[in-house]
């Protein structure tokens, strides 16, 4: 079903302004950011999203692979499949090492 929407300009520009205000605060903008920033901030962050091997993985969680495979079963890694192997997110992995590292007081 097609549904035809009938927007004057204010009404687009508020919903841009809203857009915008959604993207800063995701991408960690500051206030003077303008459409552009966002754009590239988005570009950034997917090309930065590199797949990591398992073997990677564990060097840089100083572990073994097993050990990577165990997480990423029980759901405590957040990884997928690419053909018979083990692949994670580089952006997945940072979050991995930002939930389980303790700060020091």
């Amino acid at each position: 079903m097609l549904v035809e929407l009938k927007l004057d300009n204010a009404s687009i520009a508020a919903i841009a302004r809203e857009m915008l205000r959604q993207f800063k605060h995701e991408f960690g903008l500051g206030d003077s950011a303008n459409i552009g920033d966002a754009f590239r901030a988005i570009i950034d962050t997917s090309k930065s999203d590199k797949l990591l091997k398992v073997s990677e993985v564990a060097s840089k969680l100083g572990c073994s692979n097993e050990v990577v495979r165990r997480y990423i079963r029980a759901g405590k890694l957040v990884g997928g499949m690419a053909g018979k192997s083990y692949v994670v997110k580089a952006s997945d992995l940072e979050a991995f090492i930002k939930r389980n590292t303790r700060k020091l007081a």
